[in-house]
């Protein structure tokens, strides 16, 4: 498959990129986000918990991982998911 001239070099993907990808893409606006603002309405103190940002975005990178996973590996059968993530390289 040869990759199309708009899209960057499958060089520049490494690790480190594949991880500040996901943490802004994912991470954030799916667990991050959501826990912080029912956080503020609910119960402000507990907003400024040290770990909390920690534990938050190692969360929405492990989803965004499995996510992932089951993208390249699941069966469609089962996930009901037929995503080309990886191919279009949007991770």
């Amino acid at each position: 498959m040869e990759t199309p001239t708009f899209l960057p070099s499958i060089d520049l993907y490494t690790e480190e990129h594949y991880f500040t990808v996901v943490t802004w893409k994912t991470a954030y606006y799916t667990i991050v986000l959501p826990i912080f603002c029912g956080l503020l309405i609910t119960s402000p103190e507990l907003a400024d918990h040290p770990q909390l940002k920690s534990i938050t975005v190692d969360i929405g990178e492990y989803f965004q991982v499995q996510d992932e996973y089951h993208d390249f590996y699941g069966d469609i059968k089962q996930t009901a998911k037929n995503d080309t993530d990886i191919q279009e390289r949007k991770c």
